[in-house]
């Protein structure tokens, strides 16, 4: 038997669940948009050369992605396709290594970049606009990679 407070308290996980859902959607959907164009600017960059103009919109990946979203949500039991799983943690542990492997790539043509206690120094190639907004930018990969809080908010509601 639930109480007023333990409905109320359910009905706010619910509210904060869909909208926990639908911003991580919204991230995904403009990162795989960007991600697509990039891939399409670069494949345009090796063909023609760094020097073409090479302007790829995002627009029309974010109607393609949608669109296998949409399609991809009809399939019945979705959450039982163990194969898919498997897939799923494959591709995290291959971008995981290639993320490895390329840093190390880096540290060893490169060495290691001088850096404070406050990040990288601000010179004359970098301004404090420039150290600022990527530091925001840093803060927002943070919380897009910690979308799987909707988890704890849906072991709350169960609670």
């Amino acid at each position: 038997m639930f109480t007023y407070a333990g409905t109320l308290q359910h009905k706010f996980c619910s509210v904060a669940q869909c909208g926990v859902l639908i911003g991580i959607t919204i991230g995904y959907t403009t990162t795989t948009a960007m991600s697509m164009a990039a891939v399409k600017r670069s494949n345009c960059f090796h063909k023609y050369g760094h020097e073409a103009a090479c302007h790829v919109p995002n627009n029309p990946f974010m109607v393609i992605f949608a669109i296998i979203q949409i399609l991809l949500s009809q399939v019945p039991n979705f959450h039982k396709l163990t194969p898919l799983s498997v897939i799923a943690a494959i591709m995290s542990f291959s971008y995981s290594f290639i993320g490895i492997g390329l840093s190390v790539s880096k540290i060893i043509g490169e060495g290691i970049g001088k850096t404070t206690l406050t990040g990288i120094p601000i010179g004359k190639d970098f301004t404090a606009m420039e150290k600022m907004w990527k530091t925001l930018s840093a803060l927002g990969d943070f919380a897009f990679s910690y979308s799987f809080c909707f988890v704890l908010i849906e072991i709350q509601v169960r609670l």
